[in-house]
């Protein structure tokens, strides 16, 4: 019997589900990489924001421009500087390769972050 071909036919009939996997790994990657930039971005603001020793309507209008210039999509952004403590509060929708496959064309990142001084050092935590 000639069996010629068969692995030609095998992987022929494998291959969308091998692409369609390859684009997603390859699309939550990308979203993962704008997920880090949006939180080093978020923590170097929020850093920048606890060293200043201006009045705290005047360092939480730095924190926000510091975040707007370095990220794009804000869908919203909320910042609140009390007593030494600043919350930030950001949403922002990322383009997906994947998505055109399911008609969801962006990713959606919502992130809190809380930074505080104590003892002199600089503490952010994930909310």
């Amino acid at each position: 019997m000639d069996r010629k071909g068969q692995v030609l036919v095998g992987f022929l009939l494998l291959l969308p589900l091998l692409l369609i996997l390859f684009v997603f790994v390859i699309d939550i990657g990308f979203m993962k990489v704008e997920e880090r930039k949006l939180e080093n971005t978020v923590k170097e603001a929020i850093t920048y924001g606890l060293k200043q020793e201006s009045p705290e309507e005047e360092v939480q209008q730095q924190v926000e421009t510091m975040i707007r210039k370095n990220i794009d999509n804000i869908e919203f952004l909320d910042t609140v500087v009390t007593n030494g403590n600043i919350q930030v509060h950001l949403s922002t929708r990322q383009k997906n390769v994947f998505g055109i496959i399911l008609n969801q064309r962006m990713y959606k990142i919502e992130k809190r972050y809380q930074g505080y001084l104590e003892n002199e050092t600089i503490k952010i935590i994930k909310e």
